[in-house]
């Protein structure tokens, strides 16, 4: 294969995850983001998973073994979302509002998101990576993936109204690239479904109660 090839190749790859990346960020845009989250995304998903003959495996037993295998990795980033939280909170002029919400909707966006990130989107980008380069590229497609999952949370950048708001929904969207990252390379071990999910919800959970703690706090 010539550099020229290469290159192009390289492009083609590329217009492939602006693509997918351009249709996932519009989607909490629209005005059907409910239905096309719910419905239409998880229904794609298996569509693709059973066209594609990709076996989706949800063992609570490997699950277990992933979290054993990485609590270190589980703790930093505690340590790391904690330091996050109190430099937003002692930054803030007043308690952040938002904070003072204690929902527990992403016990069911977060399957959807798994199955869509990771179970789909990391098989689906080495599919394409060994048609185009005759190899399929596994941390192509991580990197591919993760990039996918932080820039679907861009609305909260775009939406911002304040530099702390605008400096926050940066580090969103940093933190949801390394998450991507980690997540990527656990299912990319194991193949499992339920253990990025498991990782995914204490992520998220820890989040939502040391936010609610800086809010009571502050206020």
């Amino acid at each position: 294969m010539s550099k020229v090839q290469k290159a192009i190749r390289e492009l083609v790859f590329a217009l492939a995850v602006a693509a997918v990346t351009a249709v996932v960020a519009l989607i909490p845009m629209s005005r059907a983001a409910a239905p096309l989250w719910y419905v239409v995304i998880p229904i794609a998903c298996v569509l693709f998973l059973a066209a594609s003959k990709i076996r989706l495996s949800v063992d609570p037993v490997t699950a277990a073994s992933d979290l054993k295998r990485y609590w270190k990795v589980i703790a930093a980033f505690v340590v790391y979302n904690a330091v996050l939280v109190a430099a937003f909170a002692l930054m803030a002029e007043s308690p952040v509002r938002e904070w003072s919400r204690v929902s527990f909707s992403f016990l069911t966006s977060n399957v959807i998101e798994e199955l869509l990130f990771r179970a789909t989107l990391i098989p689906f980008f080495e599919i394409i990576g060994r048609k185009l380069f005759d190899a399929p590229s596994t941390t192509r497609a991580l990197v591919s993936s993760s990039i996918v999952f932080s820039l679907s949370h861009v609305g909260s950048l775009l939406y911002a109204v304040s530099t702390l708001e605008r400096l926050a929904a940066i580090a969103n969207l940093f933190s949801a690239f390394v998450i991507g990252i980690f997540l990527g390379i656990v299912y990319s071990r194991s193949r499992n479904l339920l253990s990025v999910m498991a990782f995914h919800w204490w992520f998220n959970l820890q989040n939502r109660m040391m936010q609610y703690l800086a809010f009571l706090v502050l206020s």
